[in-house]
């Protein structure tokens, strides 16, 4: 994947494009979150900002990635953690085996909704 400079990734952002929120999503990922950096308070409000607008928009690898690179993070929101944990298997995997910040009530919160279903 080549590297794109902050505002390429602010162009990307304003797009409609399902590979522009793809490459925005990997993006953040590889740049941000798999780097295991710190980020300040501004910095996590606007990636997590960003992914909670995408979440639901980009592909299935696309979300793996994401929860490949948050599964084990203790600074993710909740709600993004809720989602990507009931995702598609192959999405949830890292985030159920993973994620120091999944209580057991979100677990059994997540088996009752797939019963339901």
């Amino acid at each position: 994947m080549a590297k794109y400079t902050l505002r390429e990734l602010v162009e990307v952002a304003k797009s409609p494009n399902k590979r522009d929120r793809n490459l925005l999503a990997e993006s953040l990922s590889r740049l941000v979150l798999s780097t295991g950096r710190k980020l300040s308070e501004t910095e996590q409000n606007i990636v997590y900002d960003i992914l909670r607008h995408l979440i639901h928009q980009v592909e299935m690898n696309v979300r793996r990635a994401l929860a490949d690179s948050l599964a084990e993070r203790t600074d993710t929101p909740h709600d993004i953690l809720m989602a990507l944990a009931n995702d598609v298997i192959e999405v949830a995997h890292p985030i159920l085996t993973k994620s120091p910040l999944l209580q057991d009530v979100d677990l059994i919160r997540l088996i009752l909704e797939h019963t339901q279903q």
